[in-house]
């Protein structure tokens, strides 16, 4: 395996293969972890424009009100 710096490490089968797994798991564990928070993103973007939607709304009946 290359370190960088000219540096490389050398691993047995198993080791490697130890290796390997850890970093799948830790992977899986990553993706999991960023698709929580964007399911989180996604409802909080969703709220936003509904409150948006609302004070438009709001701004548009004061203005009609105003007219009257």
């Amino acid at each position: 395996m290359f370190l960088g710096a000219d540096l490389t490490v050398e691993f047995t089968y198993k080791e490697a293969e130890e290796l390997l797994n850890k970093n799948l798991l830790n992977a899986r564990t990553n993706i999991k972890t960023y698709n929580d928070d964007l399911s989180y993103l996604k409802e909080q973007i969703t709220t936003i424009e509904v409150n948006l939607a609302r004070v438009h709304n709001y701004k548009i009946k004061m203005q009609q009100m105003a007219k009257k």
